[in-house]
């Protein structure tokens, strides 16, 4: 278990806007690169999220490689724990190592992920089975990684938990104290790691207040009368490429790209979506305007 006392001063997001100016507006004036900024999304749609942050940075004239925070970036949680339409197996777990490995070649500092295992507990299960469900997500994400080419040590101490902590007090105590000895194990064992810090359990809870939906479908139908719709259709095609192209190509880059030309989230991971044979919209109601 880590406890470090950190400087920083925290900031947390959910989901602040579809749009990176409603990104822009909530940290006017303030120093990104002296903050610890969390973003508490767990969606396939964290790629898009944590560029629209890095275009923002860059506009700061941040170096990206000094920021601080985590992004929760579990999507497989999310598509059992609430969210099933909009988070395919697959893509799940594509668009979670894409971050992966971006953040720890590009920004080192970041903590890549935190899996859920709260949301898991509430859904009705046991304590045993909580670090058994949370587990197994994190390994899915870890062999990911790996498939990258990343090495364990480079990125397995930048990783996190979100756990239950219920009425039954030696319990919890006891769930906890297995998962981090369970943890080492199988960071020492399976994965060879090698360095101390990969061995580590970090784990914590997070809170955060719910954002205006209304104020983000007003700026929404604000940005797509004054944006340049032809560059975005660029982007965006160029993105339909690049995820074509299969499991190994980041789609960071790509996404980047595409926020900054002003593509709203949804168009983004409408993209990605269909070339995985999923529809534009998990719904099935809107179609692609590009």
């Amino acid at each position: 278990m880590e406890i470090t006392p950190r400087p920083w001063k925290k900031w947390a997001a959910r989901r602040t806007s579809h749009l990176p100016e409603g990104l822009e507006d909530l940290v006017a004036g303030i120093p990104l690169d002296k903050i610890s900024m969390s973003f508490n999304e767990s969606a396939c749609s964290c790629p898009v999220t944590l560029a629209q942050y890095i275009i923002v940075t860059k506009k700061q004239g941040i170096d990206i490689a000094k920021l601080r925070g985590p992004i929760q970036n579990d999507p497989l949680h999310a598509r059992y724990c609430g969210y099933r339409p909009t988070n395919p197996i697959d893509l799940s777990v594509r668009t979670s190592t894409d971050i992966i490995e971006y953040c720890t070649k590009q920004m080192p500092l970041w903590i890549t992920g935190n899996v859920n295992m709260y949301d898991w507990r509430e859904m009705g299960i046991n304590a045993p089975q909580e670090i058994s469900f949370g587990f197994a997500v994190a390994l899915a994400y870890m062999d990911g990684a790996l498939k990258r080419g990343l090495d364990i040590d480079d990125f397995a101490p930048r990783r996190g938990f979100y756990c239950s902590a219920h009425m039954d007090f030696f319990e919890e105590i006891a769930k906890l104290r297995a998962a981090r000895r369970m943890w080492a194990r199988i960071m020492k064992e399976k994965y060879g790691a090698k360095t101390s810090r990969s061995l580590l359990f970090r784990f914590g809870v997070h809170r955060v207040d719910p954002t205006s939906q209304r104020l983000q479908v007003e700026r929404v139908r604000a940005l797509k009368e004054t944006r340049n719709n032809q560059k975005i259709s660029v982007a965006l095609e160029k993105l339909r490429r690049e995820s074509e192209k299969g499991e190994q190509v980041n789609l960071m880059p790509a996404i980047l790209e595409a926020v900054s030309a002003y593509a709203t989230r949804g168009e983004i991971m409408g993209t990605i979506r269909q070339v995985y044979d999923y529809n534009y919209d998990p719904l099935g109601i809107i179609e692609s305007p590009f």
